[in-house]
């Protein structure tokens, strides 16, 4: 009986640590998974009776969910917390952007076995939870096509800097084409078919080719649903606020102006937007432009011509992380154009699932923090893009939370 009592109070054990874990490797995610005031890197910390709530740090966290699945850290109970980067303890062979262990333990007063000398004994059970590397390339870029050759095209004397990775899902003998005396330094580059690299070209790492077709991260990503029109064939010029809603015939925006547009969803239905003369300026915080087709022609992205561009997506909600959006349906060799050096700044993801792009942006010393999920993607020029840790910026995120241990 003393046994089976003992096995029980091992299950509740094991069950609050694992939820205990998961609880704070999942407030680590959502708090950017670097040591700090809230994500806490400690070891052999022992869980307060009555644990903050709601929790302020990663072992408030663990605490809170061991309390309220049977281990509240009180008399004859105890919680002990752990956490750190790299290696957990329990479990070195994984590697974690940060892990938290869980140990949960009970001393038991014995019944029956007293007659034997054993007036009590411990049961204890113990989890680690982590970050785990989910994104394994790090990726930035995408090429969607499965079939062409050139999906990712460099030519000329471009140079692409990346602390990130390429993923390129074509299956093409040319897939990956990079030509001239271009150079493309990158993280990771994997292709699903096979690379021409120019002898006079400088790409590092060398390709990894053979790879299987990585899916579209994006690939669940409702597309938004609209009727009616709130505006019709919008040509902007001047100081002018805009709001969201949806702009059948698109919007031209006239040389000189400059637009601001207000945070929310901007559905382009028809038209698409275009950019093209100098000396205009554009700039939205928190914004989605959702580019479609019902009833009116359909037009590309074109922001070029030395525009000054500043724009970031959304940080939270259904289009987290997501600027620019391509209707599915929408399957045209027609290309956008986006990007013109250090006077256009882009923070966040630009998927066109079915679209072609021409991409420039930034400048060794301006960076962009966005990905780049396309159909085909042409390089012209310099680019510059740098990795988003968290997946906040780009709405991909890099890690998942699991069980280690």
């Amino acid at each position: 009986m003393d046994t089976g009592y003992g096995y029980f109070i091992k299950q509740v054990a094991q069950a609050a640590s694992d939820s205990a874990a998961m609880a704070g490797a999942a407030m680590a995610q959502s708090s950017g998974g670097v040591c700090g005031a809230t994500v806490l890197c400690q070891s052999d910390t022992v869980c307060a009776a009555n644990p903050t709530s709601p929790p302020v740090t990663t072992f408030d966290a663990a605490c809170l969910y061991a309390k309220v699945n049977g281990f509240p850290s009180t008399g004859n109970q105890k919680v002990i917390i752990s956490g750190g980067t790299g290696k957990p303890p329990s479990n070195s062979g994984v590697t974690a952007s940060y892990w938290i262990t869980v140990t949960a333990t009970q001393t038991l007063a014995l019944g029956f076995s007293r007659i034997l000398g054993f007036n009590t004994a411990a049961v204890s059970a113990q989890a680690t939870s982590g970050l785990i590397q989910s994104n394994s390339s790090g990726g930035c870029m995408w090429i969607l096509d499965p079939l062409i050759n050139s999906a990712f095209n460099e030519s000329g004397s471009g140079n692409v800097h990346a602390n990130c990775g390429i993923i390129v899902n074509s299956s093409g003998a040319g897939a990956l084409n990079v030509s001239g005396s271009a150079v493309l330094q990158v993280s990771a580059l994997k292709v699903v078919g096979g690379a021409v690299l120019s002898n006079n070209s400088t790409v590092s790492p060398t390709p990894i080719i053979g790879i299987s077709p990585v899916d579209d991260p994006f690939a669940t990503l409702p597309a938004p649903t609209f009727s009616g029109c709130d505006y019709v064939n919008l040509q902007p010029h001047g100081t002018v606020t805009l709001s969201p809603g949806v702009y059948c015939g698109g919007l031209k925006i006239a040389a000189g102006s400059t637009i601001t547009f207000n945070s929310g969803l901007y559905i382009l239905n028809g038209g698409g937007l275009m950019v093209s003369s100098n000396n205009a300026t554009l700039n939205g915080t928190e914004v989605t432009f959702y580019n479609t087709s019902s009833g009116y022609s359909f037009g590309t992205f074109a922001i070029t011509g030395g525009a000054t561009v500043n724009f970031t997506a959304p940080r939270s909600g259904t289009y987290k992380g997501v600027l620019f959006f391509q209707d599915r349906n929408i399957n045209t060799s027609a290309n956008n154009a986006i990007g013109g050096g250090a006077s256009q700044n882009y923070t966040g993801s630009i998927y066109l699932p079915t679209g072609y792009l021409t991409f420039v942006g930034g400048s060794q010393t301006h960076s962009l923090t966005a990905a780049l999920i396309v159909k085909n993607l042409n390089i012209s020029g310099d680019a510059y893009l740098e990795r988003d840790p968290t997946g906040d910026l780009i709405g991909i995120p890099q890690t998942t939370v699991g069980l280690i241990q």
